[in-house]
Parts: structure tokens; C-alpha cells; sequence
């Protein structure tokens, strides 16, 4: 079934997949020993990286999953729908129409213009799995190409992080082409990680407390001394004038 819009879903590293399932009218493939499900990367050990990359894993906490709609998409097959691929709490998977193994392009569009950390996406590890994937970013009305790479034979989360940075809120990912099968592409999960801008100080409630703290013990250029018995601290006026007042 042809397409070019899907609903939009909400996305977050917190979000659970919920049990899987699989029906009879699925593309037939020769399954994968093992286990091929797995938790979201919020509820994992954080040395797994079978699931994706957690925050922590890019350095920053502030490294989380995009909210994204799909734009344009290339079709599907039965009911393995393109929204199977941003909709966590979905339990399906994307599979492409008969015989189109090859430049399976999405695009998928983000509330607002972000620079893109890196890609993730999951299969099942088999042949109608991804080999090969590509990525564009839409810039001043043109579309810009920026990476291709090639995806593992396996049934877990992989990642492929960006170098460079460019800010957009219309990418296109596409599959070149799958490891073999000639009837269908399979991708379970897609998902991008950015980075949010940090909240300014003069926003963020903790920020005063910070400041509070550093300045207790900052010990130079203090202008009072407390007294204690025999022991003597030297600290800032204000700051041992806030401490009184709580």
C-alpha cells in the first residue's frame, strides 16, 4: 500500500515496548536463534547496548530521542505499516511492498529544527534485515546529503552517530537495500537522538542553590569568620547570612 503521511507519535527514552507479537500474514523468513525482543533503553543495565545508546552513552544527559511524524514514506505491505516504526508502543514492524528490496526512502519531519547526534534502528537480524542506509538532511529548500553506512546482521539496536553539524527538521533515511531476501524489507524501530539545548540559568531552579553551595565552600576573599568553640571558619557574609535565614 502506497503512502505519504502517517500519524504522529510522541517519543521517549523512557517509553516501554510493550509484549510482542506476531501474526500469520507477516513476510515468511527464516527465523533467528534466540530471542530477537528486547526492553527500551530506560530499563536496562547501562553495559547493554543491545537496546541503543542510552543518554549517558553520548556523554551528556541531555541526549534524548526526537519527537517525529513521517512526511513521506515509500508503502507497505498488509498491515506492516511506516508508523510501526516511530510508534513505541507498537508491537508490528515496517515491511516494504513485494520485490522492493531497494532505496526504501522515509522522511521524517521533527517539531522543530534540531542538529541530529545520531541514528538508531533495529531489525530482526535476518535477511530481509537492513544492509545499507543512507541519511539527508533538508537544508535552505534542498536536500543534502550527509552519511551511508552499512548495518550488522543482527537482531538488536544498532547506531550510527553524525560528524557533522547540521540543523534541520526534515531528514530522510533511507534503506538501500536489505542482506539478501528478494521479497521484502524488514525494519522494526527507527529512532534519532539530538541534543537539547541546555536550560539557561536564569530558568533553571536549581541554578540558585548551585551558586548558594559554591559559595559556601569557596573559601577565598571570604570577609567574616564564624567562631566555634575553638575552631574558626572563614566564610562570605552573604552566604552565612543565607544559611541563618533558612
Amino acid at each position: 500500500m502506497q503512502g505519504n503521511a502517517d500519524a504522529e507519535y510522541t517519543y521517549d527514552w523512557r517509553s516501554t515496548w510493550g509484549p510482542e507479537s506476531r501474526r500469520r500474514s507477516e513476510p515468511r523468513r527464516s527465523e533467528p536463534p534466540g530471542d530477537w525482543r528486547s526492553p527500551s533503553p530506560g530499563h536496562r543495565d547501562a553495559r547493554d547496548t543491545s537496546t541503543g545508546l542510552i543518554p549517558t552513552d553520548y556523554g551528556d544527559d541531555h541526549y534524548v530521542a526526537a519527537n517525529v511524524k513521517i512526511a513521506s514514506h515509500p508503502g507497505h505491505y498488509m498491515n506492516h505499516e511506516a508508523s510501526h516504526l516511530i510508534n513505541p508502543l507498537s508491537v508490528e514492524y515496517w515491511a516494504s511492498l513485494p520485490g522492493q528490496v531497494r532505496d526504501q526512502a522515509f522522511a521524517f519531519e521533527f517539531e522543530q529544527g534540531h542538529v541530529l547526534a545520531a541514528v538508531e534502528w533495529k531489525d530482526r537480524g535476518d535477511g530481509m534485515g537492513v544492509h545499507r542506509l543512507s541519511l539527508e538532511a533538508k537544508v535552505n529548500g534542498e536536500w543534502q546529503k550527509l552519511s551511508t553506512w552499512e548495518a550488522a546482521k543482527k537482531p538488536v539496536w544498532q547506531v550510527h552517530k553524525m560528524t557533522m553539524s547540521i540543523r534541520s527538521s526534515l531528514w530522510r533515511l533511507t534503506f538501500l537495500q536489505n542482506h539478501g531476501d528478494e521479497n521484502h524489507l524488514v525494519v522494526q524501530a527507527v529512532r534519532f537522538v539530538i541534543k537539547l539545548q541546555k536550560t539557561e540559568p536564569a530558568h533553571n531552579v536549581g541554578y540558585p542553590q548551585k551558586i548558594t553551595r559554591q559559595i559556601w565552600g569557596d573559601r577565598r576573599f571570604t570577609d567574616v569568620e564564624v567562631i566555634c568553640g575553638e575552631q574558626h571558619f572563614p566564610v562570605h557574609r552573604a552566604g552565612a547570612l543565607r544559611r541563618r535565614t533558612r
